[in-house]
């Protein structure tokens, strides 16, 4: 088998004060997480059980984690 094109790391965000540290995945599932709708990422989420609140743009989602 050959070895990937590329790789990539992704990333969830949080609030600079929030206490919040996850040591893996299944640890985001008790918590809100926003997603660009029809990406990628957020089906690899949803795949996997974990809610995912779906925006347009990135800029809600950066609304979203302002408000709390």
């Amino acid at each position: 088998m050959g070895r990937p094109i590329s790789r990539y790391d992704w990333v969830l965000f949080a609030k600079s004060d929030s206490p919040i540290q996850l040591a893996s995945i299944e640890d985001a599932r008790q918590y809100r997480i926003g997603g660009y709708k029809g990406d990628a990422k957020p089906q690899f989420l949803l795949d996997r059980g974990i809610e995912v609140q779906a925006a347009l743009r990135d800029a809600e989602n950066v609304r979203k984690l302002d408000k709390g």
